[in-house]
């Protein structure tokens, strides 16, 4: 037996700090680790008035967080205790913090056995946390080199439909590939529970598969399972260790992800060996050259010719459409409008895969229906709970509505599930005109809203001594911090080109506006709204519109903006997402 522990109980609530477990008439709930952390300070110190700096702190000892982040995991908790939750349990004390208020009995003893060989490995009363590393070929073999990352991308891509567990993505774990990983590393570092790595060797028409699912904080090994399948039926190799990895988790599965892990099995062993080879080939796609976006494209074609009902290679084949025709410039309308084709026939065939309605909310943002976009994520969290990319897609569309607080609100949603997940974030904050925070959270991301924030900080000189004049758009920053007004024009004329993006169009807006360029202005924000980017907010607020807000063509596009934030204003509400972001929107 585990050492005597407290417990509290309260209302129908049993909550097992030891455990980290949260019970509700003897039925486990779960809690983010964050959310289970604050709940239990919360019910320790019942009937105190608990500062929301103490708070902050208690969670983040040390390190600067946003408030946002704190009224996040109460929400999460509130959510947790039911719909009587705000006020039952936790009562909020405007200005100030939050009070446990429910009758709480304290008490101890005997706690649940230890578990034994067998048992779910990973903590209860929260979502485990998985990564699945880069397997390792233990003899060189060109032919097979592609399954070291694309049989774990696809190993994550199925897991990812498992609510009971939230999984990091490939470009995440391709950062801790190693012949030995730090275990104790990725933990900190990746923020996951459970690490699974492997290693691949080929005997003859064989293929070899060892794989090892680790505790990655205890740093100890909780099963290795070796599996062998011929070279050409690779996909029996996935779905046995989806079947392993998936037995390992707290609980069992439900009958709805037992169906989602069994629905997108390929026809073909062709078909699946075309799609492998290909998640390889787009491995880094964001920034893939033209040729090697053309060699994933011709793949994941070869894999729905081979098996036209594969969703899963119809969702990455449309993701490569949108590669090439939003940020490759190539043929912009038709591979948008391939992308879109694509996604909907993925659903078409499985209408529950999440990939799929993750990257089809970016294409209908794309060709202007955030609207829509935003409305089908917040449904989707409604039936199936927190999801970091699906709030990651809600930072995207909701910028795009206008609902600029909603959209900070899905970043911090999104980075407490995954801190690892990139979002479109940085430009939320530089529409908002939040330049401090575009420079924190910018990372490696260097362009030209990055320079503009520095210069709009009196920082200009720091990105004319590291940014390159390429592309365009960004010499049309640099030009402009140098007082080269007619060489910025020419500049951001060039680079709006190549835009497909009504964003890009209103970036271009707001700089003509800003160099006395009345007609280019409204040219490019007639093409901004056009596209569904509703940007009241920045059109009212922001200094560089100054030159042009008098114009009546201004303020009919103004009107026109409007009336899109509005109409997704109501939408937000209609669809719940208040209560899903803890992000109220103004009144109407």
């Amino acid at each position: 037996m585990r050492s005597r522990a407290p417990w509290f109980e309260f209302g129908s609530f049993r909550l097992e700090p030891g455990e980290r477990r949260l019970l509700r008439d003897g039925a486990p709930i779960a809690l983010p680790p964050k959310a289970f952390d604050l709940l239990v300070f919360l019910v320790e110190h019942a009937d105190r008035l608990l500062p929301k700096e103490e708070l902050m702190e208690r969670l983040w000892p040390g390190v600067f967080v946003e408030e946002v982040n704190l009224a996040q995991n109460i929400s999460a908790v509130r959510r947790a205790l039911g719909g009587d939750g705000r006020q039952a349990y936790i009562q909020t004390v405007a200005g100030t913090g939050y009070r446990f208020v429910a009758p709480v009995r304290q008490s101890s003893g005997p706690q649940t056995d230890l578990p034994t060989a067998g048992e779910p490995a990973a903590p209860r009363g929260h979502r485990a946390r998985l990564l699945v590393l880069p397997f390792r070929m233990l003899k060189p073999d060109a032919d097979l080199e592609f399954l070291t990352f694309s049989l774990p991308d696809a190993l994550t891509a199925s897991l990812s439909a498992i609510d009971a567990v939230i999984v990091r993505s490939s470009l995440v774990a391709a950062r801790f590939a190693s012949d030995a990983p730090d275990l104790d590393r990725i933990a900190r570092e990746a923020q996951v529970d459970l690490v699974v790595s492997g290693t691949l060797l080929r005997a003859g028409d064989q293929l070899r598969v060892s794989a090892q699912l680790s505790d990655a904080s205890a740093g100890t090994l909780i099963w290795s399972q070796t599996e062998q399948a011929p070279v050409d039926d690779l996909f029996r190799l996935q779905d046995s260790l989806v079947e392993r990895i998936a037995g390992s988790l707290a609980r069992p599965l439900s009958g709805g992800e037992h169906q989602q892990l069994r629905r997108d099995v390929p026809a073909s062993a062709k078909a699946y060996e075309y799609y492998l080879r290909a998640n390889q080939a787009s491995q880094s796609v964001s920034g893939m050259s033209f040729d090697g976006a053309v060699i994933a494209r011709d793949l994941y074609l070869q894999a729905v010719r081979e098996d036209p009902e594969y969703a899963p290679a119809w969702t990455r084949l449309a993701r490569i459409y949108r590669v090439m025709g939003k940020y490759q410039g190539q043929d912009a309308g038709a591979n948008l409008a391939r992308a879109d084709e694509a996604l909907q026939h993925a659903l078409r065939v499985n209408p529950d895969l999440s990939m799929a309605h993750n990257l089809f909310a970016q294409i209908e943002v794309d060709r202007g229906r955030a609207e829509q976009a935003m409305v089908r994520l917040l449904e989707r969290l409604q039936r199936r709970g927190p999801h970091a990319e699906v709030f990651g897609g809600l930072v995207h569309a909701c910028r795009f509505c206008d609902l600029l607080d909603a959209s900070l609100a899905a970043h911090a949603h999104a980075h407490q599930l995954d801190p690892a997940l990139g979002t479109s974030v940085m430009h939320t904050y530089f529409v908002s005109q939040r330049y401090e925070d575009v420079i924190r959270v910018s990372g490696d991301v260097r362009g030209y809203i990055y320079a503009l924030s520095l210069d709009a900080l009196g920082r200009g000189a720091e990105a004319l001594a590291f940014l390159p004049r390429t592309p365009p758009i960004v010499n049309a920053a640099l030009a402009l911090i140098e007082g080269r007004r007619d060489e910025s024009v020419e500049a951001m004329t060039a680079a709006a080109l190549t835009f497909a993006d009504p964003e890009a169009f209103y970036y271009a807006a707001r700089h003509f506006a800003h160099l006395d360029q009345p007609r280019l202005a409204l040219d490019a924000l007639t093409r901004a709204i056009d596209g569904g980017y509703f940007c009241q907010s920045g059109l009212t607020s922001d200094p560089w519109f100054g030159a042009v807000r008098a114009d009546a063509a201004f303020q009919s596009l103004l009107r026109r903006a409007g009336e899109g934030r509005a109409s997704a204003e109501r939408s937000f509400r209609d669809a719940g997402g208040a209560d899903l972001l803890d992000a109220a929107t103004p009144a109407l």
